[in-house]
């Protein structure tokens, strides 16, 4: 391991990123983008919202954990909806919850996801 290589793995917030492998060009050039980001959040300056694209099965999922773990934000819950895998017609109330009466099943109140995941991150895939 290069001299590089070892002071990331003694940066804490590298720590967060240890599942993000590879030393290609645009591997290398990603962490460094975001330790940069992480290197700029505070206790009163949260991370940004960030958008991942990328195709199917490129590791959007595995990046944001990444950020997450690695962010101050670490100790609060990570929600991982799959938007594809929620029918269209129940996506508002999976997404923002419901109270009781608001549809015919709805016979308690239910929280929504991003309710779930206050304080903490909400990864929305295949939105």
């Amino acid at each position: 391991m290069d001299a590089m290589g070892a002071d990331r793995l003694r940066d804490p917030r590298a720590l967060g990123l240890k599942d993000l492998i590879g030393e290609s060009p645009g591997m290398i050039l990603l962490r460094q983008q975001i330790m940069h980001l992480l290197g700029r959040q505070s206790a009163s300056r949260r991370l940004p919202t960030l958008l991942l694209q990328g195709e199917t099965g490129t590791g959007k999922g595995l990046l944001a954990r990444a950020v997450h773990n690695a962010s101050t934000r670490s100790s609060q819950p990570f929600i991982d909806a799959d938007c594809l895998a929620i029918p269209e017609t129940l996506l508002e109330a999976e997404l923002f919850g419901f109270e009781r009466g608001a549809f015919t099943d709805a016979k308690q109140p239910k929280l929504g996801l991003f309710h779930a995941a206050s304080g903490g991150s909400i990864f929305l895939d295949e939105i």
